[in-house]
């Protein structure tokens, strides 16, 4: 990944090979690129980042790159899901863990497995998990 900087500022990101060829229609680059024909057209390399974990009512979406010492890094930002939209993914979520959590429980208890009690407190869990 790789952004494009003018005076010290972050002006595109991403900036790709296909924009370095647009803004340079009269000049050749040898792939990949290297530091020096970076540096001379104001390029720099920007350091992936692992991802923030978020939960179900969080998405990420990529920020802007900011300069840590040497080096850019790519930036994750966690964003709220609109309430309605928290709502409808709970309800997804509850349902899914019901059957792959819950579900197996319950026929193991219906055959004297597990106490019923287990699948009661994985129910209780999975409630209280993915709020209505």
């Amino acid at each position: 990944m790789y952004a494009k900087i003018e005076n010290g500022q972050l002006t595109k990101y991403p900036y790709t090979i296909g924009d370095i060829q647009k803004d340079n229609p009269q000049t050749s680059f040898c792939l990949p690129l290297n530091e020096e024909t970076m540096s001379s057209f104001n390029i720099v390399s920007v350091s992936s980042t692992e991802p923030p974990s978020v939960t179900y009512r969080q998405y990420l979406s990529e920020g802007t790159p900011e300069k840590q010492d040497d080096d850019w890094k790519q930036v994750w930002v966690i964003n709220t899901f609109p309430p309605k939209e928290i709502a409808e993914k709970a309800k997804e979520f509850r349902a899914s863990a019901y059957r792959e959590e819950a579900d197996p429980l319950f026929f193991k208890s219906q055959r004297g497995e597990i106490d019923k009690q287990v699948w009661l407190d994985k129910v209780a869990e999975i409630k209280a998990r993915y709020p209505e």
